[in-house]
Parts: C-alpha cells; structure tokens; sequence
C-alpha cells in the first residue's frame, strides 16, 4: 500500500491517495480537480472518506462526485455540516470580510464505526468525537487517518459548531491505550507517530 499526501486549500488541508495496485481511496480531498487527475494517471478511485465534515476538508466533494461517481463516506453526525440548508449555519468561518463555508448536494453514505471492505482495501472506522460530533479515526494497517483530533505536538480545536473538550479527551484515551506504533496522518501539518505523541504530546499525557 502507497500513500501520497498532498497540501490544498486556504488551510493547508492534507490530502491523502492511498493506493494499492491500479485502486486508490481518498481521504480529505481538496486538490483541485484538475491536480488531483495529474496523480491518478491509470487509477480507479473507489471511494471518498471524511475524516469530518468541516468545510476546509469537505469543499471539493460534489465536484470530486461528479468527476468520478464514487461514493462518499462522512459519520452522520457531521451531515449537518454540510446540509445545504444547515451549513451557513452550522459551518462557516468569518475571515476579514469573506465568509467560508461549504455544502454537499451529492449523495453520502454514513461512515460508521466499524469494519469496511472497499476493493483490496480493508480499515476499521473509530468514531473521534471532540473536533465535530463526527470526527472519526480511520485505521489501515499501521496507520491512523486522524483528521483534525490529533496534530504533532498538540489537538484539534473545540471552539467550533459541534465542538467538545470532554469528548475529544474520551478520543484521545482510545489512542492512549493501543499498543501498537501507528503512524498518524492529520489533517494538517505533518505526519508523525503514536509513540512520538505518548512522549512529546502532553495531551496524550
């Protein structure tokens, strides 16, 4: 299994193509849709996952939907988020004098905690309430795709719609007590590992 990460977006939103053979999977796209088509010469994308729904990572969604007919995963707590009629409310974020927000009209399917088999590809999905309501951990082989839960060094913010403190403590005790080494693939900045964060992380601490 390869993975290529690729930075997008006004936030920097980490960008993730895991690929196994001519199959990938998306995690958190936002390249552009023309970028995103340089990486995938001679692949087949087989699905889309959201880590949550905040608009930095969800942006692209209908345009990535329409381009290739793939279903998109996002846990049904964060459906409001990018309900089209919610979302303003619900989603959007006041920079100097423009207003950032964003919406999927596409069809979503609930990404639910547990076992899923896309293609070659097999995870576990670990709801990671805290950053949103629907925040997930999406566990492949030795890695976690962690969205905005976990950083290097530091957390994701609760100050949002949705938000919760007590609740993203509860997430990061669930990764407070795997054994194993997992590499963790945030939402933003730079990959890092478990055991690094139980050492350095004094959120983990």
């Amino acid at each position: 299994m390869e993975v290529k990460c690729f930075k997008a977006g006004l936030f920097a939103t980490n960008s993730y193509v895991i690929f196994k053979g001519d199959k990938c999977l998306l995690i958190d796209p936002m390249l552009r849709l023309d970028k995103l088509k340089e990486v995938l010469p001679g692949k087949e994308v087989l699905a889309v996952l959201y880590t949550h729904g905040h608009f930095d990572h969800t942006k692209r969604a209908d345009e990535i939907y329409r381009a290739f007919k793939v279903p998109l995963y996002l846990n049904a707590r964060d459906f409001e988020l990018v309900d089209p009629k919610l979302s303003f409310k619900t989603n959007a974020m006041h920079i100097g004098h423009q207003i950032l927000t964003a919406s999927i009209s596409s069809p979503l399917f609930d990404l639910k905690e547990g076992h899923y088999t896309i293609g070659p590809f097999d995870f576990e999905v670990v709801l990671a309430s805290g950053h949103t309501k629907g925040s997930v951990f999406i566990i492949m082989e030795d890695m976690i795709f962690c969205g905005d839960t976990i950083f290097k060094g530091s957390v994701g913010r609760t100050d949002l719609y949705g938000g919760d403190m007590r609740l993203l403590k509860d997430s990061l005790s669930y990764l407070k007590k795997l054994d194993k080494d997992y590499r963790l693939f945030p939402g933003h900045d730079e990959m890092t590992t478990l055991s690094i964060e139980k050492r350095e992380n004094p959120y983990l601490f």
